[in-house]
């Protein structure tokens, strides 16, 4: 039976947390594969479609997230507001992640000395960069896995942040931009669609219609279908008759040689199905929490700390070993950090000020809107 995605997008009982969750899992299991044998080409989807289960997890990220946060925007109606709704998801857990790398893994493996490592320029430039994340991430610790099988990088997982930091920023300066208009909700929500639309052709164009690792146009076309999505939502309907055709046209296209650009067309709404349109047991997931960003942050050093440790450990091994790890310290980051600071989204920053401060601000904002109002009549 179809569901209209306007109708029940707004309910809070819906499969987002386990999507995210698969998809985290997803990248780990991924790169389970390159990280043990020291080759990307190990993955065994790989050599069959041109993809891994990691690279559709973030493009699955991608499409929620565009679905989501353009969501956020509109509905809250304030800038500021989304921007502290982004900052309290993104960087709280991110930091204290960052820190744990290199306070343990960092420590613990290098080969340099402590003074020497935490002095070093590489350590400096891993906690700048990837504190921030907004100028991109850095990828290496001095003297760390440097014997690993696939090199040393420390957690290669970080290279979609500064991209979706970025796509949130775009997002943010069309608000902006339109903020002139009364009716900046409706030109914004016009950018998104016309974006969406453009982009899954420009992408092709520039990506030559196969998948490219890393395109920015790929991430940024799948951000903003998200968004289209929530914008056209009350137009679209959510139909399992309307998933298994998007199936069929993928296992088609694949036989004749264009997968990708079908994949690409269709995958936003079979993700979207999938996130609203199931019901039953599986939504009491919701209950457990949303651990996938702890997933998806801790995983790759997880990995690379058991490859270093236990030399010669194979795939499925550490697979399920760092899964188990991972898992304890994405509940951890979700219990402790996560869900606390999330807490504050809805609390203005003045609440947290002194009763007297707060009532002289109250003043002085009523006395500048007499004011205003003075010069206006005047």
């Amino acid at each position: 039976m179809a569901r209209n995605l306007g109708a029940i997008c707004g309910d809070k009982n819906n499969n987002m947390n386990l999507i995210r969750f698969c998809a985290a899992s997803a990248v780990l299991v991924s790169h389970s594969f390159a990280l043990a044998t020291g080759s990307a080409a190990a993955e065994p989807l790989r050599g069959l479609i041109g993809m891994t289960p990691g690279s559709m997890a973030v493009d699955v990220f991608f499409v929620l997230s565009g679905f989501l946060v353009t969501r956020s925007l509109v509905e809250r109606g304030s800038i500021l507001a989304f921007i502290k709704a982004r900052i309290l998801r993104i960087y709280p857990a991110l930091l204290v992640s960052v820190v744990i790398t290199v306070a343990v893994a960092g420590l613990f493996f290098t080969t340099l000395g402590a003074k020497d490592f935490l002095l070093n320029d590489k350590t400096i430039e891993y906690l700048k960069y990837n504190s921030t994340i907004f100028w991109g991430y850095a990828s290496f610790l001095p003297g760390v896995f440097e014997g690993n099988p696939f090199g040393a990088g420390v957690n290669g997982s970080l290279w979609t942040l500064p991209r979706e930091v970025h796509l949130y920023y775009k997002l943010a300066l069309a608000w902006i931009l339109f903020s002139i208009s009364k009716s900046r909700r409706t030109f914004v929500s016009i950018f998104v669609v016309c974006v969406a639309v453009g982009g899954l052709p420009y992408m092709l164009l520039k990506d030559g219609g196969r998948f490219v690792e890393g395109s920015d146009w790929r991430l940024g076309y799948l951000f903003f279908s998200g968004g289209a999505y929530y914008v056209l939502r009350k137009w679209i309907a959510l139909d399992w008759r309307a998933f298994a055709v998007c199936a069929a046209s993928i296992v088609l296209a694949y036989h004749q040689g264009y997968f990708f650009p079908v994949y690409s067309l269709v995958v936003p709404y079979m993700v979207l199905c999938l996130a609203y349109a199931p019901s039953g047991f599986l939504k009491h997931y919701n209950r457990a929490g949303d651990y996938s960003y702890g997933m998806y942050i801790y995983a790759f050093p997880v990995q690379q700390s058991l490859a270093a440790a236990v030399q010669g450990i194979g795939a499925w091994a550490l697979m399920f070993a760092s899964f188990a790890v991972t898992l304890l310290l994405a509940f951890v980051s979700w219990n402790m950090i996560e869900q606390r600071c999330l807490r504050f989204k809805n609390v203005r920053m003045t609440d947290a000020l002194p009763e007297g401060l707060r009532t002289r601000i109250r003043a002085l904002a009523e006395s500048a809107g007499a004011l205003r109002y003075r010069m206006k009549n005047y």
